[in-house]
């Protein structure tokens, strides 16, 4: 039987030059590791895209491009990143979007890329479907979560990772888990756990 405590949960968001995978790169990467309710890791981390990027996404995240001069590229922090990952459920809101961005990035060294992950947002309709909105701000407000940086991704990890807290804490654990299990998306690779599956 899988309880709460046994899951270790991966909160990510990430920050881009825009919103296609294949032509657009990441700018930011934030984690928060999570195991039995205690962060374990905390990862920020600007990335250079060796792109530009447009005002929009500038104006948006407050990301200026001579931040990311210096910053690492992406195939620098891969394996570091990888090794946060490992053996976790990663989560993030609305996820295919984080998802195929790093499946993107890790093609491009010809790395496979291949984890369990939840949506957030796909969580928050099952626990709160008498809710109307489920985005990142709405949850804010619903729970009324403080965020000191919108739309950077440390901060919008952080986000996730305390709407868990708050619906773990109004919900309990049962109700949690039945929501995780039901809409975690396993793949050919790992387990829900995040553990390597005979296939």
């Amino acid at each position: 039987m899988i309880f709460m405590k046994d899951i270790t949960f991966s909160f990510l968001d990430l920050e881009t030059t825009g919103i296609d995978p294949i032509s657009e790169r990441i700018v930011e990467v934030g984690l928060v590791k999570v195991r039995n309710n205690e962060i374990i890791e905390e990862y920020s981390q600007l990335v250079n895209p060796k792109q530009p990027m447009s005002a929009y996404v500038t104006q948006l995240t407050g990301i200026k491009p001579v931040e990311l001069l210096s910053a690492p590229t992406f195939d620098e922090i891969a394996d570091e990143l990888e090794a946060l990952l490992a053996d976790s459920l990663l989560v993030a809101h609305n996820v295919r979007f984080d998802y195929s961005f790093l499946e993107a990035e890790y093609s491009r060294l010809v790395k496979p890329f291949d984890y369990p992950y939840l949506c957030s947002v796909k969580l928050s309709r099952y626990l709160y479907p008498h809710h109307v909105r489920h985005g990142l701000d709405a949850i804010m407000n619903r729970f009324d979560i403080a965020c000191s940086d919108r739309h950077r991704a440390f901060d919008d990890a952080k986000v996730i990772h305390q709407f868990f807290q708050k619906s773990q804490a109004e919900l309990g654990d049962g109700k949690m888990l039945e929501g995780i299990m039901a809409l975690s998306q396993k793949t050919k690779g790992k387990d829900l756990l995040g553990s390597p599956r005979l296939i």
